[in-house]
């Protein structure tokens, strides 16, 4: 996510002992852009309205809630966050 507006002081925040939370909903699928990262799909779950997946991004595994049912397993897409809504503590 670095590679996003406002994102440089969160990560030096990171340096300085904090965590940071993002909640799965305000993660973003995203066309391939340059504010976008890459991301494979590891699992997808349906609970009607609106899909959760397990993602791998930049080394980690997050999850993501998104209304639809578009994401497949073993896919490639691409993930995007504004850093306004996370949270650090």
């Amino acid at each position: 996510f670095s590679a996003m507006p406002g994102w440089k002081r969160i990560f030096a925040a990171l340096g300085n002992g904090k965590q940071i939370f993002l909640r799965p909903e305000n993660i973003r699928i995203v066309k391939p852009s340059s504010r976008a990262l890459r991301a494979r799909v590891i699992k997808v779950r349906f609970y009607g309205s609106y899909q959760e997946a397990d993602i791998r991004v930049a080394g980690a595994t997050i999850i993501v809630r998104t209304p639809g049912s578009n994401l497949r397993e073993g896919t490639i897409t691409y993930v995007s966050a504004a850093a306004i809504d996370l949270w650090i503590v």
